[in-house]
């Protein structure tokens, strides 16, 4: 918004009344006091008491006219009215609005205060005000760092619809054109499950450097974004780029749920590639994400205690394949117990705990662990990767446990690549093959042949998870289909099991 145009531009067939009430229009409500203060804007060629007392006038006439809605004991113009005005005085009057929201926010402090929460929420006033106080001062990075504080915080309290609100109040004002305005947007789109949509306000945003939170969580969520698309190293490169904003600004929280995500990021590459050398670095980045949450006021206990969930869940699982496999498993059963009141994150860590025990041939209690997992068995919904990424383990799992349950581990298998197929997630759909193929290859009668239809279909569909598998570069993931390719060159030479 541009701020250097004076407060005379209406046009000048308008009486200062009309003005006046054009201009009460920049702020979403007001009482007598603020509305007074901002009629008081209009230049005039009175006295400053005199002038003061004409503010004054010109309000209680507007309010005797029925000018005004009430809502909750403070007034606005009426929304069909202001959806007509506000543009006017947007652009012919940018000073003015600029001044009248400071007013507004001034009183929003004080005497609008309860109303506010009144009207709109505890939350919903905080992030309406800090929203507009971003609007009318722009250059104040201060200021823009803690809407995007409040507003990323609502998402971790399932407010998606701050970022929306914020995004329009932004847009609103004339500022759809503007990085501020991008990046709410992106994080809206994000919060909301739309992150191809998200990715580019985000790289709009990284367009041009600037040291603020903006810059750090549209890396960061950019990042998370090429990873998923299979680009790791260009993900890690952002993450390297949001931690040098994040430690300029001693941002530790920001600082450690980074980190994490960073380190989940090496240590899946690592695993792709075999390479214990990621999976050091892996460590690396969990143990700086500790430092950083050890920094952070425990009065969000329960933020805290998820991003302790997550560095315990992945150092874990990066010990765990380094061969510390004792200490690993500590961890990670350290992380279901921390996640019991989020049962999406414990479940992952339950799902993880299953994962290792099946490793190290304790199938028995790795069943056990799963069939604890209220939210993987007790619901039917198949729109969630996650359950997806369960049903794959479980299915592995059912298929070495004894006595052996193979016809329920098909049932699981073929409903985990369905899910994946439906989100059409290849990563997961590529792994979830190469299960069900291992579970039909256990059901294939004794003297089967290379030509049988049901082995036509277990090649067909290992061939097309090599194919994904070496587009993601994922070696551990081929070294599996190269093992269930084995089990069917006859004569065979496996038993079943």
């Amino acid at each position: 918004m541009n701020s250097t145009a004076g407060l005379d531009h209406p046009a000048s067939n308008q009486s200062r009344t009309e003005q006046a009430y054009q201009l009460l229009s920049a702020v979403p409500f007001f009482d007598l006091e603020t509305g007074a203060s901002i009629i008081s804007l209009i230049d005039g060629e009175l006295a400053e008491s005199d002038h003061r007392s004409w503010a004054e006038s010109v309000m209680f006439d507007l309010l005797a006219n029925g000018a005004f809605e009430n809502v909750r004991n403070i007034l606005r113009v009426a929304a069909s009215t202001r959806e007509s005005m506000f543009p006017v005085v947007l652009l012919t009057n940018p000073a003015g609005v600029q001044q009248a929201l400071n007013i507004f926010l001034s009183a929003a402090e004080d005497s609008l205060n309860e109303s506010l929460v009144a009207i709109l929420g505890i939350r919903g006033r905080e992030v309406t005000v800090q929203t507009l106080d971003v609007v009318a001062n722009p250059s104040d990075v201060n200021k823009l760092n803690t809407l995007i504080d409040t507003v990323h915080r609502s998402s971790r309290l399932l407010r998606s619809r701050d970022s929306w609100s914020s995004a329009e109040l932004l847009r609103a004002y004339g500022l759809e054109e503007e990085r501020t305005y991008q990046f709410m947007r992106g994080l809206a789109l994000w919060q909301n499950g739309l992150r191809a949509s998200a990715s580019r306000e985000f790289t709009d945003v990284l367009t041009n450097h600037r040291n603020d939170r903006a810059e750090a969580v549209a890396a960061h969520l950019l990042g998370v974004f090429r990873h998923d698309q299979g680009k790791s190293a260009e993900a890690v490169k952002l993450f390297i780029r949001a931690e040098k904003v994040l430690r300029s600004l001693e941002d530790h929280r920001g600082l450690a749920i980074t980190h994490t995500t960073h380190g989940r990021v090496l240590r899946e590459m690592a695993r792709r590639e075999s390479s214990d050398d990621l999976r050091h670095s892996a460590l690396k980045q969990y143990q700086t994400a500790r430092k950083n949450l050890s920094k952070i006021p425990r009065e969000d206990a329960v933020d805290s205690g998820k991003t302790e969930g997550r560095i315990n869940l992945g150092e874990g699982q990066a010990l765990f394949e380094l061969g510390d496999r004792e200490e690993g498993m500590r961890l990670v059963a350290l992380a279901v117990s921390i996640f019991s009141t989020s049962l999406t994150e414990q479940s992952w860590a339950r799902l993880t705990l299953a994962g290792m025990y099946r490793d190290v041939d304790n199938h028995a209690l790795a069943l056990d662990i799963l069939r604890k997992d209220t939210y993987l068995l007790d619901s039917d919904d198949d729109d969630d990767i996650h359950r997806g990424h369960a049903l794959n383990v479980l299915a592995s799992i059912e298929r070495h446990a004894l006595p052996h349950n193979l016809d329920l581990a098909l049932g699981h298998a073929l409903r985990s690549v369905a899910i994946g197929e439906r989100l059409q997630d290849e990563r997961h759909v590529a792994h979830a093959l190469v299960t069900l193929s291992y579970i039909q290859i256990d059901l294939l009668d004794d003297g089967f042949s290379i030509n049988d239809s049901e082995v036509r279909v277990i090649r067909r569909n290992l061939y097309r998870a090599q194919d994904i598998l070496r587009t993601l570069h994922d070696r551990l993931g081929l070294a599996r289909v190269d093992d269930a390719f084995s089990n069917i060159q006859p004569p065979r030479t496996k038993p079943k099991g």
